[in-house]
């Protein structure tokens, strides 16, 4: 008699295929966030970029973020920044006007709001270097705010806006710097070249008055006594003499600022020649070198700085595809 074999197919382990499914979306996840973590890198964003939208658990984080960091986003606020400095010229009594003004404010206070929901309110308005263009334009846009309302009062009292003094209008390039990357990066290397050669500053100011109290009491009364119309009586004072001697310094007014003086008497083309060959051939020479050396290191220790920034980004992309930490 012959025995049948019936054949069985073998049942799937349901639960090690959702485990297989479970690690397969896992690493698909850490394959994104790694690639988040490498695009910041690129694009210089920081501890709050892709990636750090991708790990929050809030939503209104991921929208802010989608949202700022969107070229069409980042276009219409360097238009409204650009209308916002035009007003300025134009300065009338008509609603359309303030109606532009009132945009210029609303499109500021969205860009501010969606920077403190991707920052969190807790770091934005914390005391720190965390989001320092975003608190600057966050500073910016509440003294603008405050010059709306003191248009709109004076508006309200039919005052002609161009009668009355706009406090903080000048400000309003300055947004544009904050929000061109390049330009802001280059105007902080200037602040801070500025900030470190204060002392060389003050060096000259303090050898042009100096130079200016000298001239005061020798060339006063021949000064005084002069008919020249620009330079006659121009060293009567030492506030007089500082501003001449320090356009001379420039060599602006030479030698037609000596020119007094020398048809006095040639002799006094010793203090002219002196003060010439000290400040302009040593001091703003030594000045222009410090300039042009602290320029340099503070533009290398920033370069650094955002390669530091690059590199810990693309580590915690590394880590992330070696063992899922991120860290």
């Amino acid at each position: 008699m012959a025995i049948k074999i019936k054949e069985c197919a073998p049942t799937p382990d349901i639960k090690k295929l959702e485990n297989l499914v479970q690690i397969t979306k896992t690493y698909s996840d850490i394959q994104l966030l790694a690639a988040a973590h490498t695009e910041d890198a690129q694009q210089g964003r920081g501890s709050f970029g892709k990636a750090y939208a991708m790990e929050c658990d809030k939503s209104s984080v991921r929208i802010a973020y989608n949202i700022t960091s969107h070229k069409f986003w980042h276009y219409f606020i360097i238009l409204v920044i650009i209308i916002h400095c035009i007003l300025l010229f134009y300065l009338i009594n008509e609603p359309y006007y303030i109606l532009m003004e009132i945009i210029c404010i609303l499109c500021y206070i969205a860009d501010n709001s969606l920077h403190i929901i991707l920052f969190t309110p807790k770091t934005f308005f914390s005391i720190s270097k965390t989001a320092i263009k975003a608190k600057l334009h966050f500073l910016l846009t509440c003294l603008f705010a405050f010059d709306l309302f003191y248009m709109l009062y004076f508006y309200l009292e039919s005052v002609n806006l161009k009668q009355i003094p706009i406090v903080f209008q000048f400000l309003r390039p300055a947004v544009f710097i904050i929000k061109i990357k390049t330009i802001y990066h280059i105007f902080g290397v200037v602040v801070k070249t500025f900030i470190r050669i204060l002392s060389t500053l003050l060096a000259i100011l303090l050898f042009v008055l100096f130079f200016s109290c000298v001239a005061v009491h020798l060339f006063g009364l021949i000064y005084e006594q002069s008919d020249d119309p620009v330079y006659g009586g121009q060293f009567s004072n030492v506030g007089l003499a500082f501003i001449r001697l320090f356009v001379l310094i420039t060599t602006e007014n030479f030698p037609d600022v000596m020119m007094p003086a020398y048809n006095y008497h040639p002799a006094t083309f010793i203090y002219f020649v002196i003060f010439i060959y000290v400040g302009v051939f040593i001091l703003l020479s030594i000045l222009l070198a410090i300039v042009v050396d602290n320029y340099w290191i503070i533009a290398k220790l920033n370069v650094k700085a955002e390669r530091l920034q690059v590199r810990k980004e693309l580590a915690k992309a590394w880590n992330l595809m070696a063992d899922g930490s991120g860290k």
